[in-house]
């Protein structure tokens, strides 16, 4: 059992993060991106192939975030209180 459960979801059932897609992909050159997908709640991480990204969560199914100087090209995760999403895609 998550012990953050209730502080972040209260009495309402909670699910992990879910990434359905992002845009531009790894074949576009800018450090904007925006995620799309499912319970952004209680985001505490997003990275770019393992390397820590500063991000805003506009909503519960969209975050934007820079890319870093040193990413290089891999998956994007998610971080929760509730679990990790990681993309299929690069």
């Amino acid at each position: 059992t998550n012990p953050n459960f209730f502080s972040t979801c209260g009495m309402n059932l909670c699910s992990p993060p879910q990434i359905i897609s992002f845009t531009p992909n790894s074949n576009q050159t800018t450090n904007q991106v925006v995620i799309i997908g499912n319970n952004f709640s209680g985001v505490v991480s997003v990275k770019f192939n393992g390397v820590q990204a500063e991000y805003t969560v506009n909503s519960f199914t969209q975050i934007i975030a820079t890319v870093p100087k040193n990413a290089t090209t891999g998956k994007v995760s998610i971080t929760t209180t509730i679990g990790t999403a990681t993309s299929l895609q690069d």
